[in-house]
């Protein structure tokens, strides 16, 4: 970022960072986080109870038990999604927080210019199998794959700052 962006760019990044330390939202995050892991145990512990402490008979009680463990598979990965929708949510919305506080904190121009710049900025630090990935979590190509990322397009993020400042 030194390299690429200008004082009023970097201007602008460091103030969203600040924002996001002001706004308290590494707390946030990892607490819902928690929050969302606790609630994926407890949706999944009585399968899991039920195939630790069943007893192995015979082979239908061993179908039985594969069956359980299956289920519960499943419950984990549908429910750990559901909880990763749903915090990546709430990340979005502290983003916009932060670029909110950040403006306000420097200049809503040094905001905006930086998230025009990340627009366009070029990745060299990141193997090539991981680029798509990394631009994926910071800046999806359509609003729709938002739901997938931690941080809304950036586009959306320059409307919302525009909006927000009229």
């Amino acid at each position: 970022l030194l390299n690429q962006f200008d004082e009023e760019e970097l201007a602008g990044v460091i103030g969203h960072e600040m924002a996001h330390i002001i706004n308290g939202d590494m707390i946030t995050m990892t607490l819902l986080r928690g929050v969302i892991n606790t609630i994926v145990w407890v949706i999944c512990a009585p399968f899991l109870l039920y195939y630790w402490f069943a007893k192995l008979d015979d082979k239908s009680t061993a179908r039985g038990l594969a069956v359980i463990y299956f289920v519960y598979m499943l419950v984990r990965k549908v429910s750990s999604f559901g909880g990763e929708l749903i915090a990546n949510y709430f990340s979005r919305h502290r983003e916009f927080k932060a670029d909110s506080l950040s403006a306000r904190l420097t200049s809503e121009s040094y905001m905006e210019k930086a998230l025009k710049k990340l627009q366009n900025i070029e990745i060299v630090e990141v193997r090539k199998e991981e680029l798509a990935y990394a631009s994926f979590k910071i800046n999806s190509q359509k609003a729709i794959f938002d739901i997938f990322s931690t941080h809304p397009n950036l586009e959306r993020r320059i409307e919302k700052l525009k909006k927000e400042t009229i």
